[in-house]
């Protein structure tokens, strides 16, 4: 048998001292198999063995000081209980291209002699406790020198302190992620990581640089911007203080993200505007702990944020920023946590946040903003918590969304809040009649108005029709003719009794011929006569 794989089996027990009776074995993998107990001495012996994994299990004990595996390339332990030191014969592997003993129990110096490991691409030693404040715990730096192939350095939470040495500017321009954060770190940071020298390009392809939770001062050197490569840089948790350096601007790469926050960092003029053609999850800067606020920012926040499109995460806490909450941040569309908790904000939510539709976590409190509570708030299906107190908002608290659970929000040190969940104490708001009443009036001016105008229209749309459809005073002159007395006189025949047609109470009515036609010819019985006359058709 040359290859033993039972990855992911729920059974677990402890590896048989038989496994390492199979010479040809070439490789072990047992990723997550719930191993336990020791690594039996007589895996070690197993001469031909390239591949060893025994990661994600419960195996303790330690690694034995003698060992023949000439040629393991791959050596992975991470994620057990495994003690003592990192055995000096790791050195001997000179085949080996991984090596990964991450989250054990192993402490002691790193006596391995990683210049004879040629080939090597990934070492990951982090949490474990290899630093003991000693200047010589990381000598072992020097040894990594010719290690021309590294693309991986993990050596976070070793518990390492004092400076960093400056010969970590001088590992392998193939170097793409190199992690030191939470180790006890201080003073400078090397120029050497910096600046790219000319001779050799010198970590031309780092692309993550994790230097968070250390205790490193001064400024951020601005030759930083010459790792064009970086994607991922955390500098957060240290010492840092001065301005962000306009440099970070000129990394093309740094698109995925920057954390630059638990700093003493001071304010450029609109610091954010350099990271305006980036799409990062970015956490800028925030306070440094709860005893010790850093108030660095000031003024205001530039409307440049809106065009983060894909900023996910914006924690700004804890500064001096004033003025208001830029309506055009509601472009940052794709925001799971804002916090500008503790600034100097002023006036009204912009209703603009309504777009953050992802938003999970927001916090507003500790800044003079005020108005109401904005209704689209209550409809944000995703927001988990929002925290408005201690500013000066007004009004009724809604009882739906994220306001319907207590837990789930806080409104306290508004005085002027109302309403809102039993549990909140707060005074009744106004009854509703009494804001019916408050807008009775106007509702009732919008009433007569828009009646008044209707009744206009219809009169000018019925005067107008009414007036076209009767023919004009001349019309009617025209059409009657203009006769005197006499010739009414003659047609009637003097108005004989024979030419008689009627009689009533107010006239007589005479016919009589004009012209060869034959009319009617009113007599009007009043003191007054007037005489009309019809033609009779």
């Amino acid at each position: 048998m040359k290859v033993f794989s039972a990855n992911d089996n729920p059974f677990g027990g402890s590896i048989p001292d038989t496994l390492g009776h199979w010479k040809s074995l070439i490789e072990i993998d047992c990723g997550g198999y719930n191993l336990s107990g020791i690594i039996p001495q007589s895996i070690y012996n197993l001469s031909l063995l390239t591949y060893f994994s025994l990661p994600e299990n419960q195996l303790i004990g330690t690694l034995p000081l003698v060992t023949m595996l000439p040629y393991l390339v791959y050596l992975q332990l991470w994620g057990n209980q495994l003690t003592g030191p990192l055995p000096r014969w790791i050195s001997n592997c000179s085949k080996l291209q991984h090596l990964e003993v991450t989250a054990n129990y192993f402490s002691g110096k790193l006596t391995i002699d990683f210049a004879k490991l040629k080939d090597i691409y990934q070492i990951s030693l982090g949490v474990n406790t290899f630093g003991f404040g000693e200047t010589d715990d990381m000598k072992f730096i020097d040894t990594l020198i010719n290690c021309s192939r590294l693309d991986v350095l993990l050596l976070d939470d070793c518990k390492f302190q004092g400076a960093l040495p400056t010969s970590i500017g001088n590992l392998s321009d193939q170097l793409s992620f190199l992690h030191l954060g939470r180790n006890h770190f201080s003073g400078n940071l090397p120029s050497s990581i910096g600046p790219i020298p000319d001779a050799i390009g010198n970590l031309s392809s780092l692309t993550k640089l994790w230097l968070n939770s250390n205790k490193l001062e001064w400024h951020i050197p601005s030759l930083l911007g010459n790792c064009h490569n970086l994607s991922m840089l955390y500098l957060d948790h240290n010492e840092f203080s001065g301005p962000i350096p306009k440099q970070l601007h000129q990394i093309p790469a740094l698109t995925i993200a920057l954390n630059l926050s638990q700093n003493n960092l001071i304010s450029l003029t609109n610091p954010i505007v350099l990271l305006v053609s980036k799409e990062l999850f970015c956490y800028l800067f925030g306070y440094r702990d709860s005893t010790r606020i850093y108030h660095n920012l000031f003024g205001s926040l530039p409307i440049e944020v809106g065009e983060l499109k894909m900023l996910s995460s914006l924690d700004l806490s804890h500064n001096n920023l004033s003025g208001n909450i830029p309506s055009s941040l509601g472009g940052c569309t794709s925001l799971v946590f804002l916090n500008l908790r503790g600034n100097l904000f002023q006036g009204m939510v912009p209703s603009s946040l309504s777009s953050m539709r992802g938003v999970s976590t927001l916090d507003l409190s500790h800044n003079n903003l005020s108005g109401k509570i904005p209704q689209f708030l209550e409809q944000l299906t995703l927001l988990e918590y929002v925290d408005l107190s201690f500013n000066d908002f007004e009004g009724e608290v809604p009882v739906i969304g994220v306001f319907a659970n207590e837990s789930a929000f806080s409104v306290l040190g508004n005085r002027r809040f109302c309403g809102g969940l039993p549990e909140l104490e707060l005074p009744k708001c106004r009854e509703t009649h009494d804001k019916h009443k408050k807008r009775f009036p106007l509702f009732v001016i919008l009433i007569l108005v828009t009646s008044t105008l209707f009744t206009i229209l219809c009169f000018v749309y019925v005067w107008c029709k009414k007036r076209k459809s009767q023919p004009s005073q001349l019309s009617r002159n025209e059409q009657f003719m203009k006769v005197s007395y006499a010739q009414l006189l003659k047609a009637t025949n003097g108005f004989s009794q024979a030419n008689l047609i009627g009689e009533g109470g107010f006239g007589s009515v005479y016919k009589g011929v004009l012209d060869d036609t034959t009319v009617a010819v009113k007599v009007v019985h009043q003191q007054n006569r007037v005489l009309t006359f019809k033609a009779i058709t």
